[in-house]
């Protein structure tokens, strides 16, 4: 939370708060993570071949065509907080689209902010709709960014 506080818009601009040594003069502690904010493309090529992390469609991080997920129906607005990114990620693999692992080509950084909700009140709603989507072959949901009858 500290390091989220003390970013600011003109950091992002400067392109700061995506270096190392501003993070850990702000209070992050270093591990393998920061491995990501090394600005070679070699590296981050040989390091997203070589990990072992299954790609995932995670909202903050993640971008697709407009056709492709107009053709799903965008995200499913029948769930509530969490999982929202997954589903429809679910969705465009059984639409026939493949991802591509960009761990460390593509870096983000995550601000922490005071959550209001609890993710637990949500996990099993989640679960649902993710067997739901993969056992059945969903491609399309009723309730997304138009509503179909």
């Amino acid at each position: 939370m500290t390091i989220s506080e003390s970013t600011t818009e003109d950091n992002v601009k400067a392109q700061n708060c995506f270096q190392v040594s501003w993070l850990k003069k702000k209070g992050l502690k270093l591990n393998f993570k920061a491995t990501k904010l090394t600005h070679n493309r070699c590296f981050a090529n040989f390091m997203n071949w070589i990990t072992p992390t299954k790609c995932s469609w995670n909202g903050h991080n993640s971008s697709g065509f407009e056709k492709d997920i107009l053709a799903i129906n965008g995200f499913n607005n029948e769930m509530k907080y969490g999982g929202l990114d997954k589903e429809l990620g679910e969705r465009l693999f059984n639409f026939g689209l493949l991802l591509k692992q960009i761990h460390y080509s593509a870096i983000c950084l995550h601000l922490d902010y005071v959550r209001s909700f609890q993710f637990q009140k949500f996990e099993k709603e989640i679960i649902t709709f993710a067997i739901l989507i993969e056992k059945n072959n969903i491609i399309q949901i009723k309730n997304g960014i138009t509503s179909i009858d």
